[in-house]
């Protein structure tokens, strides 16, 4: 019981890592084509970091995927990526990728071979938004780019997402969130 314990912490942990690893290389790839990673490329876009962008992300997911359930997610003011389940008990899932406004058509299936737990966008109260990143924002040194991450994390129980905010030099700040908005931590490295 406890190496299983150990075991699923593990797996927790190198999902948290690789979400990481995927915003920081979201990061390095706009600063590279000169993007303002703050600002859509087109301002009437729907912004996922806004109350209004993510209902919006969230309502158009479930018209293409038939629900709201994900296995993890990640999205920027113009980018974003979604693990959805394409049935109710494997690992297995479909990839949307959110660009400009909008999700891409076509999607990419893959199996996933960590947790198999979902997560309801639904659940997530988007007012809270906003204040989150402003605050992430607030705690980052000179930050160029901000995103969004969620999914059920292991590691602090009752948190839906976090917010990161990053500058070129790699220095962050994170902030952690309840469904309801309501801040659980922040850090800054």
């Amino acid at each position: 019981m406890r190496l299983a314990g150990s075991r699923l912490r593990s797996l927790a942990v190198a999902s948290v890592v690789l979400l990481g690893v995927a915003v920081l290389c979201v990061a390095v790839v706009r600063l590279a084509r000169g993007d303002d990673p703050a600002v859509p490329d087109d301002p009437s876009a729907a912004n996922p970091l806004t109350e209004r962008g993510f209902i919006e992300f969230r309502d158009r997911l479930e018209e293409m995927s038939g629900s709201t359930l994900v296995f993890r997610g990640f999205a920027s003011a113009d980018d974003g990526l979604v693990s959805v389940p394409v049935d109710a008990t494997s690992g297995r899932s479909e990839m949307f990728t959110w660009r400009d406004g909008d999700f891409v058509e076509g999607s990419t299936e893959g199996t996933g071979t960590m947790d198999t737990s979902r997560f309801d966008l639904a659940t997530i109260d988007a007012a809270g938004f906003e204040a989150n990143v402003e605050l992430a924002l607030g705690l980052a040194d000179d930050p160029d780019s901000v995103s969004i991450v969620f999914g059920r994390d292991e590691t602090r129980p009752g948190a839906c997402y976090t917010v990161f905010a990053q500058n070129e030099s790699e220095d962050h700040a994170s902030v952690r969130a309840a469904c309801s908005g309501r801040m659980l931590e922040n850090s800054v490295g």
